[in-house]
């Protein structure tokens, strides 16, 4: 049932003096209706070209109670939800739900943005941002999904050509529980071929971006924190800062995370990237590189440290890391299976001196017999350090480990034979090949 009444005879039936109103009907409305910071509760569904001003609202989080007509100034809420404004997983595209539900949130300053559990299928990239007079400006929300880093209860399924979704200069944002998949194909592993192969390039196709746009802006995001997501079947999972313009986009950090099925998990490309974390990274799923730092973007190497995760299913290579003159790279407490090789590493400075520091790792290179001959590590990075670690070949006997440029070790086991001790405690190489070769 639907009443179509005027602003005025509608205040005048509520009463002016009331603190809360109750819209128990779907109702269409035209022009503005102001509250006046009244509680609004809504029952029904509110259609027309109509803009709701200064109403603190409420409603059951999982109906909808707008069509994408009405409009919100200066409201408040809770919990805003998407599916306030029509999300559903049963639609056949929700990407104007999605869009419209932050865009309120962003210009009434609703710092929570409710998913709930289901599977949706957006068309277009959903652009998180600010634009005031057609320039960006800095945004804060929290938005939360129900999935976790083992779970897709709430799931993004994106059948765009660009980026699924994007941050433009957000500020203290937090993204968390939503899983997003596009439809990247990964090489099957289909034998040694597999190790060897360099994944199919697909520019700007990425799962979750940070700073995407480079237009009418320097400036980028700060203090945003990415938790509990699982993104797959993209170019890039996690692609920060490659626009190649805007600075900032510091003190992110990606926590219990999941990528899989795709060129690279996450990549990074400017060198103000700062104080950036990545806690907990698991892979599973054919993955060309795991993490690549300075080889998108303006180039250049932010600051990152990477602490734990379980790597697995199919990851060719772990680092890609290029440093360029002002920031050092860490990793601490990483494990992972099957994987053919640690990693390029260089640092393009006239001393190279800049520090790689590797610690506590536990790695099991894929044998021979099923990756072929590779080299472990190539480096050009004179300081980089691999210490307190284990690198074993997975229980064969007869495989040599092949190391190409500069490392140094420093009590390091790489469990080359059950009857002999293999820990090193310091050993130097550089600008050669070092080889390690099992016995009996």
């Amino acid at each position: 049932m639907k009443r179509i009444l005027t602003i005025l005879l509608l205040i005048i039936s509520f009463g002016v003096n009331a603190q809360s109103v109750t819209l128990s009907v779907d109702t269409l409305f035209n022009g503005v209706w102001d509250l006046q910071g009244k509680t609004l509760e809504i029952k029904g569904k509110i259609s027309g070209n109509v803009i709701l001003r200064n109403a603190i609202i409420e409603a059951n989080r999982y109906t909808q109670i707008f069509e994408p007509s009405v409009s919100l100034e200066n409201c408040k809420a809770d919990n805003f939800s998407v599916a306030w404004y029509g999300a559903k997983p049963t639609n056949i595209d929700n990407s104007l739900a999605f869009q419209t539900s932050s865009d309120m949130c962003i210009r009434n300053n609703i710092y929570n943005l409710y998913i709930p559990e289901g599977a949706y299928n957006i068309s277009q990239s959903w652009l998180l941002r600010n634009l005031f007079n057609g320039r960006y400006t800095a945004w804060s929300l929290h938005i939360k999904g129900q999935g976790n880093i083992w779970s897709n209860k709430t799931l993004l399924r994106y059948s765009g050509n660009s980026f699924a979704v994007g941050m433009q200069l957000a500020k203290g944002v937090i993204f968390e529980g939503v899983a997003i998949t596009g439809i990247y194909s990964a090489p099957f592993n289909l034998g040694q071929e597999y190790y060897f192969t360099n994944f199919p390039y697909i520019p700007g196709y990425s799962g979750l971006v940070i700073d995407y746009d480079g237009t009418n802006i320097t400036s980028g995001s700060t203090g945003v924190r990415i938790k509990d997501t699982w993104i797959e079947k993209f170019d890039v999972c996690y692609d920060i800062s490659p626009n190649g313009v805007t600075y900032n986009a510091d003190i992110i950090k990606l926590e219990d995370i999941k990528v899989g099925n795709c060129r690279v998990g996450v990549r990074s490309g400017q060198a103000q990237e700062k104080g950036n974390e990545i806690n907990n990274i698991v892979a599973w799923g054919n993955t060309q590189i795991l993490i690549q730092i300075g080889k998108s973007g303006k180039w250049q190497a932010g600051h990152y440290i990477v602490r734990g995760g379980n790597i697995a299913g199919n990851v060719i290579q772990l680092f890609d890391v290029q440093l360029s003159g002002w920031n050092s790279f860490t990793v601490y407490g990483l494990y992972a299976e099957g994987i053919a090789r640690l990693g390029y590493f260089s640092a393009q400075t006239s001393q190279h001196k800049i520090p790689i520091e590797l610690d506590g790792l536990n790695i099991r290179f894929a044998p021979q017999s099923l990756a072929g001959k590779q080299n472990l590590i190539y480096s050009w990075a004179q300081r980089l350090m691999i210490s307190n670690s284990n690198l074993w070949y997975y229980g064969v006997v007869g495989d040599t480990m092949t190391f190409a440029g500069y490392c140094t070790f420093n009590n390091v086991d790489f469990g080359l034979s059950k009857w002999q001790n293999n820990y090193i405690n310091h050993l130097d190489y550089s600008n050669g090949n070092f080889i390690i070769k099992r016995t009996q």
